[in-house]
């Protein structure tokens, strides 16, 4: 979340992490949602230097993606994640 919150304001909840369904273990990406489509620009111009996003030690690739929420971002009780979980 800190590595990203520099590119601009991030929505409450807008950080997810794919999780394989049955051992909650990391499919090695995510999303951020910014509050404003400069956020995203600025994170996807700051990956793209040397150096770029680092998250935990190792350089992330970021790139937009405005299609729909993927199933993989499921609750723990099984349900689909989607804005109307976010308050």
């Amino acid at each position: 979340h800190e590595a990203f919150q520099v590119c601009g304001k991030i929505v409450e909840g807008g950080v997810r992490i794919a999780r394989n369904f049955s051992t909650h273990q990391s499919k090695g990406f995510g999303y951020v949602e910014y509050k404003n489509p400069e956020g995203a620009l600025g994170a996807v111009q700051k990956g793209a230097k040397s150096g770029g996003i680092q998250v935990l030690g190792r350089p992330a690739f970021v790139d937009y993606d405005e299609g729909r929420v993927r199933g993989s971002f499921k609750m723990q009780d099984g349900r689909l994640w989607s804005k109307e979980h976010k308050k």
